[in-house]
């Protein structure tokens, strides 16, 4: 077992400095509550302390001969810089998008922070293998939305609708109609690699820089993905397979009114990296790495409440080695 932490182990979106539900007048410090739950974490989790004068540090890697290179890293505690949030760029003029845009776009903004961003330099310069894998806690695909989707402004069936309707009948939209689909996609989740575009690039940079076949595995969002990774100029550096949660619920809670196998069909559509989706179900992923693929398989299970189940498999995809084949294929 390789453990590694989300952010619940300290407080929910936790971040270098604070948290967002962590009230220093009534909860102390935030440094002495990140010391005590980083300690509780290291005395219950099968974990090796590299460094007893800073246990925070967790990042590390992993090598199996000249297979996989598997660099641990840690995106959430000790060099994410303070999530940007939508309702600071809301105003009586609407959503700022260009205050915005150039927040989100600060090559300064840090999710690793420098330290480790230097050590993961180091190690893919250093690595030979033939897949690179970073283990790690948040999305890094691209998850950009229409606007009016991730502020609530309108459900995911009568968005799609809209793409219908002006796929179909452009000359019957009406003003307001044109109105929304003319918003911009933005981020769905300001918590992942879409609110470090800086930091996201430096990565990937990396990987292009050492040509490195890379394999980004993901958790956190409770739903399984699976993505391919581009640069901002719109290179092929990678894939992204995103495992969904063992027993809590996903994205289906935030369109509870919207069948989730209609929304995991369309956000594909919606979204360009982003090849598959599961918003629904519950259970693991099986990662298998040989010479000539990376193959992920989704397992999910019959329900979560109950000690008899049944197990399927949901989803098999892989990614072949090379220039030219790193992407998200079918088997």
């Amino acid at each position: 077992m390789i453990a590694v932490w989300d952010d619940h182990e300290i407080t929910n979106d936790v971040w270098r400095e604070g948290a967002q539900n962590h009230q220093p007048e009534t909860q102390g410090p935030f440094a002495a509550r990140r010391a005590a739950a980083v300690r509780v974490y290291h005395e219950w989790m099968p974990t090796r302390v590299t460094d007893p004068l800073r246990p925070e540090l967790i990042y590390r890697s992993f090598g199996w001969g000249d297979l996989v290179d598997l660099h641990m890293l840690d995106t959430r505690v000790i060099g994410r810089d303070r999530q940007l949030a939508y309702a600071d760029y809301l105003g009586a003029g609407g959503f700022d998008a260009a205050r915005f845009a150039a927040d989100l776009r600060n090559p300064a903004r840090q999710l690793l922070g420098a330290e480790q961003t230097a050590w993961l330099a180091r190690q893919m310069a250093a690595g030979r293998a033939r897949w690179t894998m970073l283990g790690q806690q948040v999305l890094m695909g691209r998850m950009n939305i229409p606007a009016p989707l991730v502020l609530g402004q309108i459900g995911f069936g009568d968005y799609t609708a809209l793409l219908v309707k002006a796929q179909t009948a452009p000359q019957t939209l009406t003003a307001p109609e044109r109105a929304v689909l003319s918003q911009p996609a933005i981020p769905y989740n300001l918590d992942a690699w879409d609110g470090y575009a800086a930091a996201r690039e430096t990565v990937l940079g990396m990987a292009r820089l050492n040509d490195k076949n890379l394999v980004v595995l993901a958790g956190d969002t409770h739903n399984a993905w699976a993505s391919d990774l581009h640069d901002l100029a719109g290179r092929e550096v990678g894939v992204e397979f995103a495992t969904h949660s063992v027993s809590s619920p996903g994205l289906e809670e935030y369109f509870p009114a919207e069948n989730p196998a209609a929304v995991a069909a369309g956000l594909p559509q919606i979204i360009g990296p982003l090849v598959w989706a599961n918003t629904r179900d519950r259970g693991f992923m099986l990662v298998t790495a040989t010479p000539d693929e990376c193959r992920a398989e989704w397992r999910v299970v019959s329900n979560v409440k109950s000690a008899v189940y049944s197990a399927r498999t949901g989803q098999v995809l892989r990614t072949l080695p090379g220039a030219g084949q790193r992407r998200v294929v079918g088997v």
